[in-house]
């Protein structure tokens, strides 16, 4: 069974009792609510050691490892891109949705070294922030891989690239202000998606997600929300007459971010990630919080493939929470950088 495969309906739960209701909440409140920092950054002390080594790391010049010179990596990537982009409508951007970026596999020399399904990834490889991944954007991307593992022994390459765009995010999003707040949350978005989508059919004017959902780490939850809007058919979100304000995703579009986001390796998943139904669990986990929110209604089963873009943000928002809670702090006697001997 994959993990795509339909769940029961919603409206199976509506005769539930508010007992039984209560404690699938509770089960499930550990996938909304901050995570220790140790289950969602695996291995602190490669983001310490980057940390540790980021100037002597970033003023490296010179031959680049897996990028920069190399004009026939830049062919293979884009070929690749071109391999998993699919149709496009008249004045769609070509670069890469999410459900295509999950499809590209990097060059097989190069298999294992980077997971582009992480959270800190992701972020950094969509270098304009639009929500789409351009072949401009791959490319840059490798030649950061590039100064990033230049001289390191092989093993090391994955642990410091994701120190590297976990740190990335860090300084850009998650890293605390005087103020308490994160870094940049008081400024202006780039292109905030103030429309989700076009509600005059219902007579609405509704911009789809509230602004209570991005007051904490903005530019990250903007550039989701653009991420998620582009992998639905003509950019746009769903409506229903029932919530007419309520920006609604698919369920596709909510499993290609379970995949990107790796949730089934979530503590709180793991007898479901063992049984098959991790995904099942998320999506449930996703619909009552939104019915306890009043962003669905229980018995509108044709709901039952949807979820509200605002509940998808209100779970990445509590994800950030538990990124910010990452001590970045280098200990006293900072672990040194392998580096690779050249006999």
């Amino acid at each position: 069974m994959s993990s795509r495969d339909a769940m029961p309906l919603r409206g199976d739960r509506a005769n539930a009792s508010s007992d039984s209701r209560r404690a699938t909440k509770s089960r499930f409140a550990a996938l909304f609510d901050r995570q220790p920092s140790t289950e969602i950054v695996p291995g602190l002390s490669y983001v310490r050691a980057f940390r540790a080594n980021q100037d002597q790391i970033a003023a490296r010049t010179g031959d680049l490892t897996m990028g920069g010179a190399s004009s026939n990596l830049r062919s293979m990537l884009s070929e690749e891109a071109s391999r998993v982009r699919g149709e496009r409508v008249a004045g769609e951007p070509s670069g890469l949705r999410l459900s295509e970026m999950l499809k590209f596999k990097v060059p097989d020399e190069f298999e294992g070294d980077v997971v582009v399904p992480h959270i800190a990834t992701l972020w950094v490889l969509d270098r304009d922030k639009d929500g789409r991944f351009s072949d401009e954007d791959i490319h840059a991307f490798a030649d950061e891989m590039g100064k990033y593992t230049h001289g390191l022994v092989r093993e090391d390459w994955k642990d410091y690239l994701i120190g590297n765009f976990y740190m990335q995010l860090h300084d850009e999003v998650l890293r605390p202000k005087r103020d308490g707040t994160s870094a940049n949350g008081d400024e202006e978005a780039r292109e905030p998606p103030s429309k989700a989508f076009d509600g005059s059919e219902n007579g609405a004017e509704n911009e789809g997600v509230s602004n209570e959902a991005r007051d904490s780490y903005r530019p990250y939850l903007d550039w989701f929300s653009r991420m998620c809007l582009a992998n639905e058919p003509g950019g746009k979100a769903h409506a229903h007459v029932s919530r007419p304000r309520v920006a609604y995703v698919s369920v596709d579009t909510a499993h290609d971010v379970y995949l990107a986001f790796n949730v089934r390796n979530a503590s709180a998943l793991t007898r479901d990630a063992a049984d098959g139904f991790a995904f099942q669990t998320f999506l449930e986990t996703l619909h009552v919080d939104a019915e306890e929110s009043d962003l669905m209604e229980l018995e509108a089963e044709e709901l039952d493939d949807y979820v509200p873009l605002e509940t998808l943000l209100k779970w990445v928002r509590g994800v950030l929470r538990g990124y910010s809670s990452v001590n970045v702090n280098v200990p006293a006697t900072p672990p040194s950088a392998r580096r690779e001997t050249h006999r």
